[in-house]
């Protein structure tokens, strides 16, 4: 058995007691700074020790805000807060930064014997920095001119480029850092330093020379006939010259520019159908064919030549296509006609149609081969303006005109006004009235190459012969 004297009760006494009291602190302290930052913790340079959320909150909330960079530049001075230089402080993500080590009691017990400095947690914005660095050189330096390329008739050519002056970025980026880091503002002079041009001469004649490239490319289209290439200005049409943000020159092919170019060569070989027409007698026998009958043709593969033509053009490699068409099949009709000696046309047995005899001077409506009209004695073109010969159709008419006729050399004549009872069938020749005539001029060569008609007889004409009456004009 042990026995325990009064002097060593007093002191397990004791012992137990100050093992109690240390328990109780430790207990008291942990949970005190369950929700507190722990002893010497420093936010930047700022003692954060014991402050609870709240207070920890409007502490990164206020530092962060009076936090300033105060710059001089050529011996003028402003001020930049974060936010001006990108930086933006996440008042959240902070507090969860200094509270972190409360959750251990092993890192509670450590602060009392040690500090911790924490940083900021902040997102930052590189553009934002460089536009403010980019005003301090607009207002106290000469911005660098980068080297361009430029479109000179069929030729892309450099420009040159030229340095500038400007602020030290290096140096304001390093201290906007340390702002952000520590929430403390800070002064700052900045020097003016030399500024070379983010794209030199060299590097845009070299895009210069790939698009001179690209416009030298050969390319051809075949119609199944002949082939079609574009003029060295067509292509050079073609290409776009674009900056990147960085201001580097990049060249492209403008697919919608070479699909109209395409388009246009498809459609000048274009063939519109052309159904034919046989001449034939009574017993159905063929004896002439005035319109000969013609295939249209369409090009179908506009698309995927375009698309092609760009690709070889970006690569600078020679390219030839072949159109290929839909084709719309042509047909012949038969016209039973009847044959009128020394009068190079073959009408209807019931068409209505005008002969011009350029010989005898005389003009002839028919029904098929019956006189409907005349013949009437009329006015022709003068042997230099004389009126042209074939198979034409009335397609305009005017009850009275102004007439603006040309002299042989091709000046203006005098207008001629109150035309009457005009009717063209092909360009500017047309049957019509002649008011200013005298009577030994009828059956002559004197107009500018209309056939001239008494007032009586070119009114029969307007009132009798519709748009699309066939008039054959001969000797």
């Amino acid at each position: 058995m042990v026995r325990w004297t009064t002097s060593r009760k007093v002191a397990v006494g004791c012992i137990c007691g100050l093992v109690a009291v240390a328990a109780a602190v430790t207990l008291g302290y942990s949970l005190y700074f369950a929700h507190r930052a722990l002893p010497n913790t420093m936010l930047g340079d700022t003692d954060v020790s014991g402050q609870s959320e709240v207070q920890l909150r409007q502490s990164v909330t206020n530092a962060a805000n009076a936090a300033t960079l105060s710059i001089t530049v050529a011996g003028e001075k402003q001020q930049a807060t974060l936010a001006d230089l990108g930086y933006t402080v996440n008042v959240d993500g902070t507090l969860q930064q200094v509270l972190a080590p409360n959750s251990s009691w092993t890192h509670r017990v450590g602060a009392l014997f040690g500090h911790a400095t924490v940083e900021p947690v902040y997102t930052h914005s590189a553009d934002a920095l460089s536009a403010y660095a980019s005003s301090l050189t607009d207002k106290y330096g000469t911005p660098p001119v980068n080297a361009t390329v430029k479109l000179d008739g069929t030729t892309f050519t450099a420009t040159a480029d030229e340095s500038g002056k400007g602020i030290d970025a290096d140096m304001l980026a390093s201290s906007a850092a340390q702002m952000a880091t520590t929430l403390k503002s800070a002064d700052i002079d900045l020097g003016v330093v030399d500024l070379p041009a983010t794209v030199t001469q060299a590097a845009a004649q070299s895009v210069a020379d790939k698009a001179n490239a690209m416009v030298a490319t050969s390319i051809t289209l075949s119609d199944g006939k002949t082939n079609h290439s574009p003029k060295p200005a067509d292509i050079a049409s073609w290409i776009t010259v674009a900056t990147d943000d960085d201001g580097t020159p990049t060249v492209s092919v403008d697919a919608t520019k070479v699909t109209a170019w395409v388009q246009s060569v498809a459609d000048s070989v274009k063939v519109g159908v052309t159904n034919g027409v046989h001449n034939v007698d009574a017993s159905g026998k063929i004896v002439s064919t005035p319109t000969t009958a013609v295939d249209g043709r369409t090009v179908n593969n506009v698309a995927p030549l375009a698309s092609d033509i760009v690709k070889a053009v970006q690569s600078a490699t020679a390219y030839s296509g072949t159109f290929t068409y839909d084709v719309t099949k042509a047909t012949y009709t038969n016209k039973t006609v009847i044959s009128m000696p020394g009068i190079p046309y073959q009408p209807g047995p019931d068409e209505l149609w005008i002969d011009v005899n350029l010989t005898t001077y005389k003009v002839t409506v028919y029904k098929g081969n019956q006189v409907v009209y005349g013949p009437v004695t009329v006015s022709i073109g003068r042997p230099t303006r004389p009126t042209i010969q074939g198979v034409f159709h009335i397609y305009l008419k005017y009850a009275n005109q102004t007439m603006y006729p040309k002299n042989d050399d091709g000046t203006p004549a005098p207008p001629v006004p109150n035309v009457q009872w005009v009717s063209y069938f092909t360009g500017s020749y047309a049957l019509h009235a002649a008011w200013w005539l005298n009577a030994n001029q009828w059956g002559t060569q004197v107009s500018h190459g209309c056939v001239n008609m008494k007032n009586a007889d070119a009114k029969w004409i307007y009132d009798n012969a519709p748009i699309g009456t066939t008039v054959v004009t001969h000797t």
